[in-house]
């Protein structure tokens, strides 16, 4: 060890402080270096040595002084961490004074701007050139600060009152990594130390009140302040009375405004420690129990018809669900942090939501989930099989639901995004999911949605053709026209995306139901099937199988040219019956004929039954006369 190093160490052990009025450019010895009997006055001695200060502004002055009191105050920091026992009561002086000699400092004065020239935006921070032993010594305080060997009735003497004002007047600094730390640290303050709560809290208001009145300048009040307005928007109002409470409505949607307009002025506002706050406010107001589904008879409801029940508390929603989706969509939000709040149960209470009358907060939820979707890659699972759950129940319970369409609406951008080949995941939810979204008596109203869904897994998979038009035959209206009309219209867009081998699969049961459609005594129907031979790829599918497809639709199509009563369908039916007799003349007189046989022969075979039934009624009766037959 050298004299230099021994004559430092005595003076420490002996509680003295060198004359010279700076630190030994040696370092004190390290801690593993002494026996455990002196590494107390060893850590005393370290704590003296780094209450000295330097003047950063030089970068070239005391280079190497500089340099062994930051190894100094990390070897601290490493001591302190490496088990309890270290912060003793007794040392409880000699810890405070190095922190209050190194962070209380008159900070740089502020830039100078006009009235109206400041950004704190667009201007970089001036940042602390002391920052290499401040963020050690910020690290010190804030191990001292939440250790359980820090007593706090013992230490209040010394992190006192005085201690606090000093330290909220460095949130004023420019350099955003100190005020950072600042915030955690007088938060676990705050927690420790619970004397001093009343008076942080004012302390807090005079910073506030200063910044209002007097300077409208400080650099670390706009966190807390943004953290300050979401609380106060946290608090929610009955609306049904639009007498009660008008003023604090009044203030409530004011503040949700500069929220959103303060997010809206740049980045860096969203920060990963603001999440919980954030999300609480979101939850808060957007998480509600919606009111009852209006009672109607079970042929009387009518969504096009009936007005919705508007939102009252929209003037506010609007803005708090604006503001959620300014927080998903920002650059500033990190998913793996903010997955912890933004979890599935907020997932799941966002898709309750969807069930709101009022469309305007449906066109906004269906925007905020598509884009949660596309953050939070670890929830897009969950996220479809939660939809799955919301149209099982749909289906299968309560056959009404408000947020179908837009629910449909986002999976229609996400099959759009399934890679090929697509997972048999994909293809049960297309069986499982959509294909009953069919059965309900509501089905107009989100039909293009789920038309677009249904087209878009056959594009990606003409395989898919096959369960599809299956799907459409098994759940078709017998008795609801309306339906029947949508029905042929998604069966067009599916067979426009069907190949030759799907389409003699399923050409059979299809057109014996279209057969029964082109029949149909409700024009529109009769007209919609005929529609069909309008399409060049249909048309071309049923060339290439004429054999099997005219003998099916043969009978329809003549009784249509003979009978039906609307005479738009009666020229659509003769101008399909001479594209058929055009495609294959011998064919469609061979198949007239048969057709012609059939019908004789089933003439006949009436005949014959009614003879029969006649013979028997003449035998059941007592003088063989029937009863049709008497005077």
């Amino acid at each position: 060890m050298s004299s230099g190093l021994l004559r430092s160490m005595k003076l420490k052990l002996a509680g003295g402080t060198p004359k010279s009025g700076k630190p030994d450019s040696e370092p004190l010895p390290s801690f593993r270096d002494v026996s455990p009997g002196e590494r107390q006055a060893l850590f005393v001695a370290k704590l003296h040595l780094c209450s000295f200060t330097f003047d950063f502004s030089d970068p070239a002055s005391h280079v190497h002084e500089k340099e062994v009191k930051r190894a100094t105050l990390l070897e601290l920091v490493d001591h302190v961490n490496s088990g309890s026992g270290k912060f003793k009561d007794a040392l409880a002086p000699d810890i405070v004074g190095m922190l209050a000699a190194n962070l209380f400092r008159a900070l740089p004065p502020a830039r100078e701007h006009g009235p109206d020239a400041f950004d704190a935006e667009e201007e970089e921070p001036n940042l602390e050139p002391a920052w290499p032993h401040l963020q050690i010594v910020y690290e010190f305080l804030l191990r001292y600060v939440v250790s359980g060997d820090t007593d706090a009735k013992t230490a209040k003497r010394y992190i006192d009152q005085q201690f606090v004002v000093r330290l909220l007047d460095l949130f004023d600094s420019e350099d955003p990594r100190e005020r950072d730390y600042l915030k955690t640290i007088l938060h676990r303050v705050y927690g420790k130390f619970m004397v001093h709560r009343p008076f942080i809290r004012k302390a807090i208001n005079f910073v506030f009140y200063r910044f209002v009145f007097e300077t409208e300048r400080h650099n670390g009040i706009a966190e807390a302040l943004f953290v300050a307005k979401l609380h106060l928007c946290s608090f929610t109002f009955d609306f049904s009375d639009p007498a009660s409470h008008v003023h604090e409505k009044e203030v409530k949607r004011a503040t949700l405004l500069e929220l959103v307009d303060h997010v809206n002025s740049g980045s860096g506002k969203f920060k990963d420690a603001l999440a919980p706050d954030i999300v609480g406010m979101l939850a808060a107001n957007l998480f509600r129990a919606l009111p009852p589904a209006r009672e109607h008879g079970p042929d009387a409801f009518d969504a096009e018809e009936e007005e919705p029940n508007l939102e009252p508390a929209w003037p506010h929603l609007q803005i708090v669900y604006e503001f959620l989706l300014r927080y998903v969509v920002s650059g500033d939000t990190d998913a793996k942090t903010a997955k912890r709040y933004i979890d599935q149960q907020f997932v799941v209470r966002l898709l309750d939501l969807f069930d709101s009358e009022d469309p305007r907060e449906r066109d906004y939820l269906k925007t905020i989930l598509h884009r949660v979707y596309g953050k939070f890659m670890v929830h897009r699972p969950f996220i479809r099989k939660a939809i799955n759950f919301v149209f099982y129940r749909f289906v299968f319970e309560t056959e009404r639901h408000n947020g179908i369409a837009e629910l449909l609406e986002i999976l229609g951008s996400i099959i759009n995004g399934f890679a090929l080949p697509l997972k048999e995941e994909h293809k049960g939810f297309l069986t499982r999911a959509l294909m009953p979204l069919h059965k309900p008596k509501s089905l107009p109203q989100y039909h293009q949605q789920l038309s677009y869904c249904i087209t878009q897994f056959v594009e990606k998979d003409s395989r898919l053709a096959v369960p599809v038009i299956q799907g459409l035959l098994k759940f078709w209206p017998i008795t609801n026209s309306h339906k029947e009309v949508l029905f042929l219209g998604e069966l067009e867009e599916v067979l426009e995306w069907t190949q030759a081998p799907e389409f003699a699969e399923v050409m059979e049961p299809l057109f014996r139901r279209i057969a029964r459609c082109l029949t149909s005594s409700h024009f529109q129907v009769a007209e919609r099937s005929l529609f069909l031979w309008n399409n060049d790829v249909i048309v071309s599918q049923v060339a290439q199988h004429k054999e099997v497809v005219l003998p099916l639709v043969l009978a329809a199509l003549e009784d249509n040219a003979a009978h039906h009563w609307n005479s738009t369908v009666h020229s659509l039916t003769l101008n399909v019956r001479k594209m058929f007799q055009e495609m294959d003349r011998s064919l469609y007189d061979s198949c007239l004929r048969k057709l012609a046989a059939r019908g004789d022969a089933e003439a006949a075979a009436a005949t014959r039954r009614q003879a029969q039934w006649l013979a028997i009624e003449r035998a059941a009766l007592p003088n063989g006369v029937p009863h049709r037959d008497r005077g």
